[in-house]
């Protein structure tokens, strides 16, 4: 009996002598692994990136510190935040007011309590700040820039160079942009007080007449706000470096409304068969087209769209759309476009303490001007299209993008057709642009006739800025993510990747044709790095 116990305990404890051996071998492996990594870590040496000199425009005569230099490479949409200067009180008492009224207020505390004594504990240890060099710079050269009031830091037009300049050329250069007596005009006084107050009492009558909620008349109504205010982006692919004037609305009187406006026309645009959706539905649409030796590819451009489409034409675009639009709002016809009028109208701005007005066309800066601008178009483009067929003139194919128009056209009627675009309004004049040795370059592509299709090729615009360096050579890799960029490649440069080949392979190759990056420094660069730089917002 003793011996047939003592064979059933050595049974039994097979599977738990198992278990503990398989649970002893998997630690192993796991620590070796952890160990392993720890030394590769330890005697990894951290990668510099070679500062490229677009990434920085330096416009003046000075030498900029070498700190300086490398904190605006970082670009304004680096983020370095400092763990001990997180606003703990702000953040607890928002979150407070936010679930006041939640069931399960208490665990939601529990939760946030125990997230923030985290992050207190681990912002204490020594190991946790891996940029505290970026940070000291950083802070360096705001200190630099403050005691240097003589310069400007911003960013390009096009691009996202980051641009010094001198405040004296820049101030000059605003100065008589506001001062072009046939674009601006000096105001006596500040229009926001007046302006606000036809909006809030609109806005009453609104929730008095039932259109709106007393929750949205709250949410709407605005009581305090600063003027809109300008400021200029150098446009350093053209000579001299001009100017082009922004108009932030941002907090202004009219933006709380604008968006509330432009959430409601946005449901009608967009819905026509001519409309591009994005490039990458575009490409496959023009690799589907079929031309003849006759056509001609041309494409159409608005001359400085938002200041020159007329806010009359505006309104009654949007009153010949109005079956459409009031599905989408409880508001009335009067009352709505009496509304928009009021937005349209508010073109004013500030500069240097001085109140100007824009004598024409919509505001820019505002949410609701490309909505609008892209009504107006919609509506030019359906009428041009119409008069043109009544003529006997049909083109192959016409395509919009905002106010970039691409056709295909017999070359004889090039010109029949910028006429008919042109005379809806002597302020929305269209220039033309034709095709030539069979390309036309149209968004970020190049359309390219063969025999008798067209295919498509994608390039960076030339105020592209690169920001990797390939480390086998001297070029730079744009921040772009892997996936993003192998996508993009595959879907704008026709024909498509056969089947059988790599995605990788392709992209690679595809990439290296266009004699941007070395074929070597692709592969390694794509495969591991996202960023995009901009530090000229925290200066």
């Amino acid at each position: 009996m003793f011996a047939t116990t003592g064979v059933s305990i050595r049974v039994r404890s097979r599977p738990v002598q198992y278990v503990s051996n398989k649970r002893k071998h998997t630690f192993e492996c796991y620590r070796n692994r952890q160990q392993h990594k720890l030394e590769k870590l330890k005697t990894k040496q951290l990668t510099q990136n070679t500062p490229c000199d677009n990434w920085v425009l330096n416009c003046t005569d000075e030498i900029i510190p070498d700190f300086v230099t490398r904190s605006l490479q970082l670009g304004s949409g680096y983020n370095n935040p400092n763990p001990h200067s997180a606003p703990y009180v702000r953040v607890l008492s928002e979150i407070e007011s936010a679930i006041q009224r939640n069931p399960s207020a208490d665990v939601i505390r529990h939760d946030v309590s125990n997230a923030i004594i985290n992050h207190i504990h681990y912002t204490k240890q020594p190991f946790h700040d891996k940029h505290e060099n970026i940070r000291k710079e950083i802070q360096k050269s705001k200190k630099y820039l403050r005691d240097r009031d003589d310069l400007v830091v911003t960013k390009a037009d096009k691009g996202k160079t980051v641009v010094v300049m001198k405040r004296d050329e820049y101030e000059e250069k605003m100065q008589a942009l506001v001062n072009d007596s046939e674009t601006y005009e000096p105001l006596a006084s500040d229009p926001t007080k007046k302006t606000l107050k036809k909006i809030n009492t609109l806005i009453d009558h609104w929730h008095e007449n039932g259109f709106i909620e007393y929750s949205e008349r709250t949410k709407l109504k605005v009581f305090n706000c600063n003027p809109p205010r300008v400021y200029g982006l150098p446009k350093t692919h053209k000579d001299g470096r001009p100017l082009r004037i922004i108009n932030s609305a941002i907090g202004t009187a009219t933006y709380k409304m604008a968006k509330f406006l432009s959430k409601i026309l946005n449901h009608v645009t967009g819905k026509t068969e001519h409309h591009i959706v994005n490039s990458f539905q575009f490409a496959e649409e023009m690799r589907e087209q079929q031309i003849t030796n006759q056509d001609v590819l041309f494409s159409l451009d608005v001359v400085s769209l938002f200041t020159n489409v007329p806010v009359d034409f505006a309104l009654e675009s949007i009153r010949l759309r109005w079956e459409e639009i009031e599905e989408h709002t409880k508001l009335d016809e009067e009352s709505f476009t009496e509304m928009v009028k009021i937005v349209l109208d508010s073109t004013y701005f500030q500069y240097k303490g001085k109140f100007y007005k824009q004598k024409f066309g919509i505001p820019m800066g505002s949410p609701i001007s490309p909505v609008v601008a892209n009504i107006v178009l919609e509506r030019i483009e359906k009428d041009a299209l119409e008069k043109l067929c009544t003529r006997g003139i049909v083109p192959r194919f016409f395509k919009r993008y905002v106010d970039d128009c691409l056709l295909c056209a017999r070359k004889e009627e090039v010109e029949a057709i910028l006429n008919v675009f042109n005379g809806f309004h002597q302020r929305l004049q269209f220039t033309v642009e034709l095709e030539v040795e069979g390309k036309l370059k149209f968004l970020d592509m190049i359309l390219r006739r063969e025999d008798n299709t067209i295919t498509t090729e994608w390039f960076p615009k030339d105020a592209d800025v690169y920001e990797i360096p390939c480390g086998a050579c001297e070029k730079s890799y744009v921040g772009e993510t892997s996936q993003f960029l192998c996508k993009r490649l595959s879907q704008h440069n026709s024909p498509p990747p056969p089947k059988h080949t790599p995605h990788r392979t392709y992209t690679a190759r595809a990439w290296y044709q266009l004699n941007y990056l070395c074929l070597p420094g692709l592969k390694r660069v794509v495969s591991r790095h996202s960023l995009r730089l901009g530090a000229w917002r925290l200066l």
